[in-house]
């Protein structure tokens, strides 16, 4: 599409994170991006996430700026704040950082890292039902942080990125979840494109777990976006 793109997401991660991701790319960067691409889904997006991989948030807690967007919205004690080493010699997966599995196979590019991996049910199998859910401070975040790109002027898209069919159909309470998301939508005037039932979502080669594209998918996923995008006319060149 001949536009500038970088992925702001946080894996394992709702809302939340992704907010002070944003915050330091726009203290840092000092300039506004023109379009922004939230995906939102019935699984994470709204709940509130603290906890999960922060080891990755350990180098950024000697940045005083990075400190005070990162202590928003994760849990560190004092002494994990302050003392480097105390924050690495007590993690308690320290060794599995250590072990092969945990080193970075793929090298990011703009934000991303694609996955070469084939479909693996075990998790999906598990699941009987799932229920959407929501977090007070969640909600209240997202909706600030929509206000705030709104007075920014920056254009926001909401988009339901393809998870597999078969866990979509696992969800008993789909319509509060589209109802939530389109009461956000209607209040800042943000348009949804959705793949939640496209062809994407149905085959299992496109996936490495029911809510993962694998690289494949991720390859035809972008292609389609792109044209989406570009069919509708919300990105212009």
């Amino acid at each position: 599409m001949h536009v500038n793109s970088y992925i702001l997401g946080f894996s394992g991660s709702s809302i939340n994170r992704q907010v002070f991701k944003y915050n330091i790319y726009n203290h840092y960067q000092k300039k506004k991006p023109k379009w922004l691409i939230i995906n939102i889904d019935y699984f994470n997006t709204l709940v509130w996430t603290d906890g999960f991989y922060r080891e990755q948030l350990f180098p950024y807690l000697t940045i005083p700026y990075m400190r005070e967007q990162i202590l928003k919205v994760e849990s560190f004690s004092i002494i994990e704040k302050y003392i480097p080493i105390y924050r690495y010699t007590t993690y308690k997966g320290i060794w599995t950082l250590l072990s092969e599995e945990a080193k970075v196979v793929d090298i990011p590019i703009k934000g991303y890292t694609p996955y070469d991996k084939n479909w693996d049910p075990t998790e999906y199998n598990k699941v009987q039902t799932f229920h959407f859910e929501t977090d007070k401070r969640t909600i209240k975040m997202f909706d600030e942080f929509l206000s705030e790109r709104k007075d920014e002027g920056v254009q926001v898209i909401f988009c339901y990125t393809p998870i597999y069919i078969g866990l979509t159909e696992k969800v008993d309470n789909l319509t509060e979840a589209y109802d939530t998301f389109q009461f956000y939508a209607d209040k800042y005037n943000i348009p949804i494109i959705d793949y939640t039932f496209s062809e994407l979502s149905k085959d299992t080669t496109n996936f490495f777990n029911a809510t993962h594209l694998n690289k494949k998918g991720a390859e035809l996923f972008s292609i389609q976006l792109a044209h989406d995008l570009d069919s509708l006319g919300i990105i212009s060149h």
